[in-house]
């Protein structure tokens, strides 16, 4: 077995390898002046199962991996690509004339590397999977549901003590199952959930479809993807509305979870002077650009190590679910 780092994931490999007991794969990665990537395995792969932990969250991190996969299977090797995010997987269907399928575009560039088993770590969403031979789905609730008890116990907000008051919101109507999973694993109810409501000249505002907000509520949110901040933003406010018209005071905390932080656009700013108290991601993503304190990372790390150590033993990734994530913390 090897594993190697995809582009600018040398950072992430190098912890999963530690955590592996092995040593990275060697590999690196050339970029010429007028932008061409270039590849470059430095050690032999002949005959080996070799895992690349790559993240799409770039166009030049797409056309790298792809050339590095290619590379390693001319080599000889078995492929087992390991994608903590999946980058353009919210263009998972043709919604108006003229536009490409996207995640299914990407998913046919891996899938021309000819892998044995890909790995995928919180799809926006889950048909993504569809699109391959054979997947191992992975995700971020097994480390972030661990995260947000341990911030909201900090800020004294214990979900034993008052699970009356701490209550979970889906940012949209179509994050309800994914918002309600979490609940369940905070011990918490989801009580109420945003909608999206279009207007005239395609604006949007927020509603809610139930109205058992609690006075003084401290708020979870969660997503597989923070990106613009727009989203969780504008539910935010909407949700901390409701509480003025309802008890004519401001809810008492808000904590935001998402698996990947991509944190593009104004979304550090509006951050920053939001009234959130927690925003908790994973490491799924390099970190490309400075964070606000509000921001907390907790590593992926121990998920990574552990799919990739069963799928080489020939085990079941489905019993990684019942893992006690807290023991494999660092």
């Amino acid at each position: 077995m090897r594993v190697f780092p995809g582009y600018q994931m040398e950072g992430l490999t190098k912890k999963v390898c530690e955590k592996l007991g092995t040593e990275p794969g060697k590999i690196e990665y050339h970029k010429f002046s007028d932008g061409e990537l270039l590849p470059q395995v430095l050690q032999s792969v002949h005959g080996k199962r070799v895992f690349l932990i790559m993240s799409f969250h770039s166009s030049d991190s797409i056309i790298a991996n792809y050339l590095a996969l290619m590379a390693l299977r001319r080599s000889h090797a078995t492929l087992i690509p390991v994608i903590s995010y999946y980058g353009y997987g919210r263009q998972d269907r043709k919604d108006r004339r003229g536009v490409p399928i996207s995640a299914k575009d990407i998913a046919e560039l891996v899938c021309m590397c000819e892998p044995e088993d890909v790995v995928i770590l919180d799809p926006h969403n889950r048909s993504i999977e569809g699109y391959f031979k054979r997947t191992s789905l992975l995700y971020g609730s097994f480390v972030l549901i661990t995260a947000m008890k341990k911030h909201l116990n900090e800020a004294g907000y214990n979900t034993e003590v008052m699970p009356e008051r701490i209550v979970q919101v889906a940012p949209d109507d179509g994050r309800v199952e994914y918002n309600n999973f979490y609940a369940k694993g905070l011990g918490i109810k989801l009580v109420l959930h945003c909608k999206k409501i279009t207007l005239g000249n395609n604006k949007k505002e927020v509603i809610f479809t139930d109205t058992r907000l609690p006075k003084n509520a401290v708020v979870a949110m969660s997503d597989d993807l923070i990106d613009t901040f727009g989203t969780i933003y504008n539910g935010t406010n909407a949700i901390n509305a409701m509480s003025q018209q309802l008890y004519g005071s401001d809810c008492s905390a808000f904590f935001i979870s998402g698996t990947h932080g991509r944190f593009s656009g104004s979304a550090i700013e509006k951050i920053s002077k939001s009234r959130i108290q927690k925003v908790i991601v994973t490491d799924s993503i390099p970190e490309l650009q400075e964070r606000c304190e509000k921001i907390s990372t907790v590593s992926i790390v121990p998920v990574l190590a552990e799919a990739i150590r069963r799928i080489h033993n020939h085990e079941s990734i489905s019993d990684m679910f019942g893992t006690n994530w807290t023991e494999m913390l660092p």
